[in-house]
């Protein structure tokens, strides 16, 4: 993880919460600051959705032909087609949750963004005068 955080260099990273999470989530933060690396974090809550139902939501998506996979996702693909008699769902649990959480997590950064801009506007608005209409976002 902390490989992927200095390479990608994301502005967050997030974790699952839920009790054994917590423990890898306190790992992970003693892992970080070994290596000097700051970067926030973001906790998810499932939703109480048993693992099955979520895998079943990606079903039309599939169907739809909306559901690109690596070829190197060789695994993930076994168990979305062997579902639900295949011996393992983590990777396809893994791809449901991101599914159900992601879209989240963009509305959360926009509204951010969009917050920080507010105030670059507000903090700004004696150089552009009154009725200027100019605003960061706009250059």
């Amino acid at each position: 993880i902390a490989r992927a955080i200095i390479v990608h260099r994301p502005h967050r990273w997030g974790i699952e919460e839920v009790a054994f999470q917590k423990v890898f989530r306190m790992w992970i933060e003693r892992e970080f600051s070994e290596l000097g690396i700051r970067c926030p974090r973001t906790e998810f809550k499932t939703s109480r959705t048993m693992k099955e139902l979520r895998i079943e939501k990606l079903h039309p998506v599939a169907a739809n032909g909306q559901l690109h996979l690596h070829k190197m996702h060789i695994d993930l693909e076994a168990e979305l087609l062997g579902f639900p008699q295949y011996r393992t769902r983590d990777r396809a649990d893994s791809l449901a949750y991101h599914a159900e959480v992601l879209p989240r997590v963009r509305r959360a950064v926009a509204r951010a963004a969009e917050s920080w801009l507010d105030r670059l506007n507000k903090k700004f608005a004696h150089l552009f005068g009154a009725g200027a209409g100019k605003k960061w976002h706009q250059y």
